[in-house]
């Protein structure tokens, strides 16, 4: 998603407190279908020669979304956007994100639906039936050269403190996020089993190696009566 008020790019990962976050910054400032922005950089940043490589199934998928994007009205980067906006996104533990999407899925009559889940479907069954359906993270933000060009990565599990680091750099000084995100332990590890804890890990290796990932990772509580610092620049 971009906000051209603050200038800058934020790669929503689905799950991830994307919607708290979009929602502070003026993105999301009304509730309804599609009003979420779920674009990856490549999807929102200015095309590369490689997007020629259309014959490719994933440069087909993103060059579709970027068409489909631009019917609905959504902004793209230029290039000078593009090199002077302060790009972001946060990041979550896979195990935990995979539960938090199993509980979205389960709550959503359309989503089961287009998934074929069934209406009583367990953590252990979407595991092992509909895993594919959550994308892992670092498709989200890798560039056209397969490089991660963001100024800040922050992550879910020391969210309210890392946002705070955001607010600095857009020169936002009240940085309360609204109370969407579940505060405290984990709820997920308890429903984990050690072969899910082993099928979640081999699916997203790739994310649990680069971002140092671990099941069990906890939500830091928020900081009460955090006071802002100066922005900088």
């Amino acid at each position: 998603m971009i906000s051209h008020t603050y200038k800058c790019v934020f790669i929503h990962i689905p799950k991830s407190a994307g919607t708290s976050i979009g929602t502070k910054l003026g993105i999301y400032a009304n509730e309804g279908k599609n009003v979420q922005d779920h674009r990856t950089l490549k999807q929102v940043m200015p095309l590369s020669p490689k997007a020629l490589q259309i014959y490719k199934k994933e440069v087909a998928r993103d060059l579709y979304i970027r068409f489909r994007a631009k019917l609905e009205g959504r902004p793209f980067l230029d290039q000078q956007e593009y090199k002077s906006y302060f790009k972001f996104t946060f990041v979550r533990n896979p195990w935990a994100r995979v539960h938090s999407w199993h509980r979205n899925v389960m709550n959503d009559a359309n989503h089961l639906r287009d998934y074929q889940v069934p209406a009583d479907a367990s953590l252990d069954w979407f595991i092992k039936n509909r895993l594919y359906t959550v994308q892992p993270q670092l498709e989200f933000i890798r560039d056209w050269d397969g490089n991660i060009p963001l100024d800040f990565i922050g992550r879910f599990e020391n969210l309210h403190e890392d946002f705070g680091y955001v607010c600095q750099k857009l020169g936002i000084t009240d940085y309360t996020l609204p109370e969407r995100v579940r505060i405290g332990t984990p709820l997920y590890i308890p429903e984990y089993s050690e072969e899910n804890i082993a099928i979640v890990a081999k699916a997203f290796k790739e994310e649990i190696d680069h971002f140092g990932f671990q099941f069990g990772d906890s939500l830091k509580a928020k900081t009460e009566n955090l006071k802002p610092e100066p922005a900088t620049t």
